[in-house]
């Protein structure tokens, strides 16, 4: 359990502050309350890099933790850290206002809420994966559109050559083959000869 702050360094409202001894330690259930600017939402974001398991940024801070005394810096590697739930602002910003429109345009707010850390990793993993979606589909459109083509130049080919053919080998003989040649008949050629 986290029993006090015994300590914070840094820039603003928490530039030497240590736990006084007229202050109880943290019990089970604990309310910050104060002023604009007077230091809840950093102190918030100390106890949210306990539960996210990540080293403090800026400053310095150590807790006091079941007796033991940890620093901040070492909130990714300390194993004896409680379990800890923290919803302050930069929770409602990372579960609530963060995503995308269907356009990909950064919106204010989702139409849909994701409650707790595991929907919001959730919600970013299926975004990440429809803008994948998106831009796999974008290239099978240009590959169909190119296929399209190539098909359609193929099929112009096949019948230029098909009618030249046909032009230089017909003759007034009835049973001549070549007199109803078409690029039907101008592809088989072209395999026969390729296996050949």
């Amino acid at each position: 359990m986290i029993e006090r702050i015994t300590k914070i360094k840094m820039p603003g409202v928490f530039s030497g502050f240590t736990w006084n001894k007229d202050l109880q330690d943290f019990r089970q259930f604990n309310v910050l309350y104060g002023w604009n600017a007077s230091g809840k939402t950093t102190l918030s974001r100390f106890f949210r890099c306990i539960e996210k398991k990540q080293p403090i940024a800026k400053g310095e801070v150590e807790l006091l933790i079941s007796g033991n005394k940890v620093d901040g810096s070492n909130f990714d590697s300390d194993n004896t850290l409680p379990s800890t739930k923290v919803f302050n602002r930069d929770f409602i910003e990372d579960v609530v206002f963060k995503g995308k429109n269907p356009e990909g345009e950064e919106r204010d707010i989702n139409p849909i809420f994701y409650i707790g850390e595991e929907s919001a990793e959730a919600k970013r993993e299926i975004e990440k994966l429809e803008e994948e979606r998106d831009t796999a589909q974008k290239e099978l459109r240009a590959k169909t559109g190119k296929a399209t083509t190539a098909r359609a130049n193929l099929d112009r080919h096949r019948i230029n050559k098909a009618a030249t053919v046909k032009e230089a080998l017909r003759s007034s003989d009835a049973t001549n083959k070549y007199n109803n040649f078409d690029k039907a008949d101008y592809r088989t050629k072209v395999e026969e000869i390729l296996k050949s």
